[in-house]
């Protein structure tokens, strides 16, 4: 799905998509990337949301779930698992990562309560 939000952003400032990753110091194809929406670095993202003036999310750069969420279905897979050493490690994108920190730094969560 193509990220308007970004694109609208950028055209604002009456920028070109090459303009935009020379402020960045990006690439070109990660703007173009970041455009058509498809994930980013976390590093690509501070530096696309430096230059905007904007949060990820007034981009469009993170998805707008709520992280409670991810974590409520991280741990009811989680519960009753045994410990397996040829098990697959969780794994969380950029993005989620982003918005767990956010949470645990509100203090919106607290250990037990989901």
């Amino acid at each position: 799905m193509k990220n308007t939000l970004l694109r609208r952003a950028r055209l604002q400032k009456g920028w070109s998509q090459r303009q935009l990753a020379d402020f960045a110091e990006i690439g070109i194809a990660t703007v173009a990337r970041a455009e058509r929406g498809r994930p980013l670095r976390i590093d690509n993202v501070r530096r696309i949301c430096t230059c905007l003036d904007k949060t990820p999310e007034q981009l469009g750069l993170l998805p707008l779930e709520d992280p409670r969420e991810s974590m409520k279905t991280f741990y009811r897979k989680r519960e009753g698992a045994k410990e397996d050493a040829s098990a697959s490690p969780v794994r969380f994108t950029p993005e989620q990562v982003v918005s767990l920190f956010r949470l645990l730094a509100s203090g919106g969560y607290h250990y037990g309560t989901l």
